[in-house]
């Protein structure tokens, strides 16, 4: 499925992920307590545009669901009402409503996301000699409802792009006793449904100890962003003269060294350093940054915040900083976008060979 082959033949390309706009963000941001994945969200839309640069956008569909927390523990609302899309004038697609409760929202999102994608299938059995799914990691729902699709639709064309793998290839959880046990039994499942696909975009070369490739197309796809890289990116360095910026924006988990780079902080003697940390995770993270925060006047946390802001404070930061070492299992098999971003827009970054 190469660019020369999508330009001749006329091609259906249907994208299911957890994708949503500004006005969807602005609405999860409301009732979400964790706030949403925006650097998932990212890639995910840069892929799309890509893919609307090959097909054009009237032929590219979207669909979207299972992005906000569990009710009550990480969401406030039981239910998530379903709306439509608009990534921008053109690329539009349809956010698919569930019950937000633990099983039902596994259930509602896969029914919906099949009772969508057969009108998708229907709307374009006439109109096109190929048709693909493609999906951007691994999300039970997506994976089982894209598997029956193909039950429904033999010569469908299935793709999985994805940057890190699930259960022992990456980071752990921090759950424990049964969840533990079903999340390990989930991932496993996820594994499964996803050596079904027809090819796939991979992070690194060695996701192929868990996919099996084997007699399958498939390309190393390290990290997927926007080469004009936002203006804000790029933005003159406008920090306090009196305070130099030193920035982390990520998701706060132990193995991500979080302590290391609190720790380093303390050896800097010179006062005149600040340490941004943005981002939401491991509740005992958090609370270790906030007790160190009024202990040490240069950190300071802001925790969750939407995208727009995440951009305000990257242009008046001095310098980036990622304290993943390359010692775990999973940095093999992932890739920080945030990483390549920051060495796309030529702005300073502070990190381990990875």
């Amino acid at each position: 499925m190469g660019k020369s082959r999508l330009k001749r033949e006329n091609a259906e390309l249907l994208v299911i992920g957890k994708i949503y706009d500004q006005e969807l963000e602005r609405l999860l941001l409301q009732i979400s307590r964790i706030g949403v994945p925006n650097s998932i969200n990212t890639v995910q839309i840069n892929l799309v545009r890509g893919m609307c640069a090959h097909l054009g956008n009237a032929n590219v569909k979207i669909l979207s669901t299972g992005i906000s927390g569990l009710y009550p523990h990480n969401c406030t609302k039981a239910f998530i009402a379903g709306r439509n899309l608009r990534l921008d004038s053109q690329v539009r697609g349809r956010f698919i409503g569930y019950i937000n409760l633990p099983i039902f929202k596994e259930i509602s999102a896969t029914l919906g996301i099949i009772i969508h994608a057969l009108k998708w299938l229907y709307n374009t059995r006439k109109n096109a000699d190929t048709r693909i799914v493609l999906t951007y990691n691994l999300y039970t729902p997506i994976l089982l409802a894209i598997r029956l699709l193909k039950v429904f639709s033999p010569k469908l064309s299935t793709l999985l792009v994805f940057g890190d793998l699930a259960g022992e290839y990456i980071a752990t959880s921090g759950r424990k006793g049964l969840f533990l046990h079903l999340e390990k039994y989930d991932y496993d499942f996820q594994l499964r449904l996803a050596n079904k696909f027809d090819a796939y975009g991979l992070c690194t070369k060695w996701m192929t100890e868990a996919i099996d490739c084997t007699n399958k197309p498939y390309c190393i796809v390290e990290v997927i962003v926007d080469s004009s890289i936002d203006k804000n990116m790029k933005a003159p360095i406008s920090s306090s003269e009196f305070r130099k910026v030193i920035m982390y924006a990520g998701t706060l988990k132990k193995e991500y060294n979080i302590d290391l780079l609190l720790e380093a902080l303390s050896l800097l003697k010179q006062q005149d350093y600040e340490l941004w940390i943005y981002g939401s995770g491991e509740a005992e993270i958090e609370r270790e940054i906030r007790k160190l925060a009024t202990q040490d006047e240069r950190i300071k946390f802001f925790g969750y915040v939407s995208k727009d802001e995440i951009l305000e404070a990257q242009a008046k930061a001095d310098v980036f900083v990622n304290p993943r070492t390359n010692s775990g299992v999973f940095t093999k098999y992932s890739f920080p976008s945030k990483t390549a971003e920051v060495i796309l827009s030529e702005r300073p970054l502070v990190c381990f060979k990875l």
